[in-house]
């Protein structure tokens, strides 16, 4: 199975150390997921293939983003089970380098993420956290999310990313 998935999505597979292998679920849960996938009749051979880049991609992503957070910087949630890997710069806009880069990620709870996907909250470089005006203060304290708010500064690369999000994905006027 693992030389197959090595097939698939090539150099990428040796971009995982041991280390960055620990973050994610063993490998038998993995490889139960792909058999599965394998086994079902009502896609192609071609979808079953691009199911399994994505699974492959998507692990291999939230292991990368891992190496830079390991928590959600706005709920201090640090259970892997409890996050998501956002992409800072959005997926579709991101080269194929970009997508798997760990530092175009942040772990976010889910109810972070959704805010920060749909562009209602960003951040600034040194770490605050942007509220777009188009984001009620009623969820916001719902959810217990108090502004103003500091989440400490991202690295270099990780700004890079941010200020591709402040300009085309955080909502304005």
């Amino acid at each position: 199975m693992a030389s197959a998935i090595q097939g698939l999505i090539g150099h990428q597979f040796t971009l995982a150390t041991d280390e960055v292998l620990k973050l994610e679920p063993p490998v038998s849960v993995i490889e139960r997921e792909l058999a599965a996938l394998q086994g079902r009749v009502d896609l192609t051979e071609t979808e079953k293939r691009q199911l399994v880049n994505a699974r492959v991609g998507q692990g291999l992503f939230k292991n990368n983003v891992r190496l830079n957070e390991h928590a959600c910087r706005i709920t201090g949630i640090e259970q892997l089970h409890h996050l998501r890997a956002s992409h800072i710069k959005p997926w579709k806009d991101s080269t194929n380098e970009e997508k798997l880069h760990g530092c175009n990620g942040l772990m976010l709870a889910p109810h972070v993420d959704h805010l920060f996907d749909r562009g209602f909250i960003s951040f600034a470089d040194d770490g605050d956290l942007l509220v777009s005006d188009q984001m009620e203060t009623s969820v916001l304290n719902a959810w217990s999310i108090g502004v103003p708010r500091n989440v400490g500064a991202f690295n270099v690369d990780q700004q890079h990313f941010l200020s591709h999000h402040r300009s085309h994905v955080l909502l304005t006027g």
